[in-house]
């Protein structure tokens, strides 16, 4: 075979959809609205401990809980990566809507105070309003599987018992009306 250097090789044959395809690919360039990272800090108390629930939990079919400080201190360690959800009216769980994620969780006299990191481009409404409402935020604790000695009892002292998670909820709808949410690095646990 010889070459001849003196004229251009042809150029084989393109599919003119493929040609417009990539000329289009090149030229459309994607504007993303949200910018910086996808997470804001978060700590609370997410529940009381060594002292009997101003409510009963969802869940307790009208019972108040005890949570002993030694049983928790054991089982923090199961909170870390669980989800903190948020339901739209303040009030309830709703596990569906997961806000954020744990990333610690510690005994610290009476309370078991758990800190993370909210999704903020997930849910922004949410998140803005959550924002605007801290002082009046509380949290409040899922718990999958839990032990008491005596279901009959007025009071259930838990003796076992598995968190699955943790909700952010207006105080005065939590078990434990003293708890706290709040949005921002604060004092980190």
């Amino acid at each position: 075979m010889q070459h001849n250097y003196l004229r251009s090789p042809t150029q084989p044959q393109r599919d003119p959809l493929a040609v417009a395809l990539v000329q289009s690919w090149r030229q459309t360039r994607r504007q993303l609205q949200a910018r910086g990272e996808n997470r804001i800090a978060w700590h609370g108390v997410m529940t009381k401990l060594n002292q009997v629930s101003d409510a009963s939990p969802q869940g307790a079919y009208g019972h108040k809980v005890f949570i002993c400080g030694e049983l928790t201190q054991s089982a923090c360690h199961q909170l870390i990566g669980m989800p903190l959800n948020c339901s739209n009216n303040l009030t309830k769980n709703q596990k569906d809507q997961v806000i954020g994620t744990i990333r610690a969780a510690e005994v610290a006299g009476d309370d078991l105070r758990v800190s993370g990191f909210l999704w903020s481009k997930n849910q922004p409404e949410l998140i803005r309003r959550l924002q605007a409402n801290m002082e009046l935020l509380g949290m409040f604790f899922e718990i999958g599987e839990a032990e008491t000695r005596n279901q009959a009892a007025r009071v259930w002292e838990l003796f076992s018992l598995e968190w699955t998670g943790t909700t952010v909820l207006l105080k005065a709808a939590g078990a434990f009306h003293s708890t706290s949410f709040t949005i921002g690095t604060g004092v980190p646990i």
